[in-house]
């Protein structure tokens, strides 16, 4: 034989059994790693810290004044709350959670963020909060920002958006001042410290699920205040009577061009033709 193919045919064998070990190895250990997992806590909080003291993040956490902060581009923070999409922040000293949406539910000027996140509203239920019926809903501090990394952040997805102290993030992740102009809105929350996890491992596809399944097969079945999706946008259920369902889109209307439709008809400066008043979108869409 060859000396050059006997050393090629060794050489091959080598690289199959090396490969073949890998992919052995890493098997092994992520079955150990979901074992290990099934005994680990169900707390949020709790459950967060162990896994980073086991090295099970694909994540970098670092301690800030006794407070667990999620750093630059770590990918394992994920929570499915209310329909949503979230990223964990930090754990609290107190082992509360806190959160920021991953997208954003609206875009406005800042001077009625506030109100439209926590005004409540009088139902059957009770009092009930605007956006989400929960508690303290936000936006985002600097301090939170820049302890997440700042520009190198995972919260800076190449948006702009509102922050806390009449600022906000542009695309590229500086912190500006308030232009009054729109900008978009990504809620911040901050979950108990006896937050349960019912499914999921963080990651972008099994993201921990801190809400029971409640096996909804019809949308009559669904609560008020729940969200959901249709036709790619973002709807909140607002009232179920009979057969019906109310919906409420969460998002701003867009135009063909993708731009939002922000400008209201009026008698007076006759744009009645345009199509970039909402009543041409309403009467034509």
């Amino acid at each position: 034989m060859n000396k050059k193919l006997f050393y090629f045919n060794i050489l091959s064998i080598l690289l199959l059994f090396s490969f073949i070990g890998i992919y052995l190895y890493r098997t092994l250990h992520y079955i150990k790693i979901d074992k290990s997992r099934k005994k680990m806590t169900t707390i949020l909080s709790d459950r967060i810290l162990e896994e980073e003291d086991s090295f099970y993040l694909v994540t970098e956490i670092e301690k800030i004044n006794n407070t667990y902060y999620f750093m630059k581009t770590t990918r394992n923070n994920y929570v499915y709350y209310k329909g949503m999409s979230w990223r964990i922040i930090k754990v609290n000293e107190d082992k509360t959670t806190t959160l920021i949406l991953n997208d954003y539910v609206t875009a406005m000027p800042y001077n009625t963020v506030d109100k439209w996140l926590n005004i409540t509203m009088e139902k059957d239920t009770g009092v009930y909060s605007k956006l989400l019926n929960i508690d303290n809903i936000e936006l985002l501090s600097i301090d939170d920002y820049n302890n997440t990394g700042g520009t190198k952040s995972f919260i800076n997805n190449k948006t702009d958006f509102w922050i806390s102290n009449n600022k906000y993030i542009d695309s590229e992740g500086n912190i500006k001042d308030n232009d009054n102009n729109y900008h978009k809105v990504r809620p911040v929350i901050t979950l108990p410290s006896d937050t349960k996890i019912y499914a999921g491992t963080g990651g972008v596809d099994k993201p921990f699920v801190i809400e029971k399944d409640n096996n909804i097969t019809t949308l009559k079945e669904i609560d008020t205040n729940k969200y959901i999706k249709y036709n790619n946008m973002l709807w909140k259920v607002i009232e179920i009577q009979d057969n019906k369902i109310k919906l409420l889109c969460e998002e701003n209307i867009k135009d063909s061009n993708n731009l939002i439709i922000s400008r209201y008809f009026s008698y007076y400066n006759n744009n009645i033709d345009s199509k970039r008043n909402i009543l041409y979108y309403l009467n034509n869409t």
